[in-house]
């Protein structure tokens, strides 16, 4: 049956990407690249800026990976305040997650969602809807209504429900990086949700505290429910962050994916990269 390949291949997929490295690192702040270039009209930066960004965050991105080991397409640099390419972001967790699929059912916050001209916004997404009509579907959506199109009534149940199986335990996510990089801003943002507005709307649940300040919400969704897991940030002294590593290690052991926020225009990076690595440690013995 079609459903058996499909579980087939989600099994395959599923066994191949465990061993591989189900980290992202996000290089968030990107708007405070030279912030004073940054269209807050039409919420973007003006085609300089964004050519400086993108040679700043390439050249930071390939350094990471080349004194990491981290693949480059599980590096993206964004900005979860300005919702400035977060599609790119959520792609990286598509590619290190282990069913990487689950993240198709959430939508992430757009630019235009924060452009203050009425009349431009309007503009913006009537053409969004003019030229992508599917635009207000998540990828899974469109995806399932593609494949639709091809296949039998039957056929197409069975391939559903096997996906609606896969998704419907919450993906846990578990969020490093030091004081102040916008960790909850950044998943926030990823899965269409604003902080303030989810925790006045009891959108964003706090579930526990574990011990060294560990904190554990679920966030709630119109796509779905995310499971996450917010570490006590690191570097402020080394002994400080040992106390924490045999924390770190149960909780990497139990994560779909580990994201590790760092500031764009922070330029003193070596408490980052030795945490990526001390992760990445963690990760292959996990595996």
């Amino acid at each position: 049956m079609l459903s058996n390949l499909f579980k087939n291949t989600f099994r395959q997929t599923s066994s191949r990407k465990s061993k591989s490295l189900n980290l992202v690192i996000a290089i968030n702040g990107v708007d405070l690249i030279e912030p004073g270039d940054w269209n807050t009209v039409i919420n973007s930066p003006s085609n300089e800026q964004e050519k400086n960004i993108k040679s700043e965050c390439e050249a930071l991105a390939k350094r990471l990976s080349r004194s990491t080991g981290v693949p480059r397409d599980q590096i993206e640099y964004y900005s979860a305040l300005q919702y400035y390419r977060l599609i790119n972001l959520l792609t990286a967790m598509t590619i290190a997650t282990p069913d990487g699929f689950i993240w198709g059912q959430f939508k992430p916050k757009l630019f235009d969602d924060k452009i203050t001209d009425p009349q431009i916004k309007e503009s913006i997404k009537k053409m969004r809807k003019e030229q992508y009509p599917d635009s207000n579907l998540s990828a899974m959506e469109i995806i399932l209504k593609k494949i639709q199109e091809k296949l039998s009534p039957e056929d197409f149940n069975e391939l559903k429900n096997v996906m609606e199986q896969r998704t419907s335990k919450p993906p846990k996510v578990a969020m490093f990086g030091q004081a102040g990089v916008g960790k909850t801003t950044t998943i926030c943002s990823l899965v269409g949700i604003d902080y303030d507005e989810a925790v006045k709307n009891g959108l964003i649940s706090h579930t526990g505290q574990g011990t060294l300040d560990v904190r554990i919400h679920q966030l709630k969704t119109q796509q779905g429910i995310i499971d996450l897991i917010d570490l006590p940030g690191y570097g402020v002294t080394e002994e400080e962050d040992a106390k924490h590593y045999e924390l770190y290690r149960k909780i990497i052991s139990e994560c779909d994916v580990i994201v590790l926020v760092i500031q764009a225009t922070n330029r003193a990076m070596a408490q980052d990269e030795t945490m990526i690595k001390k992760i990445k440690e963690w990760i292959t013995k996990s595996n």
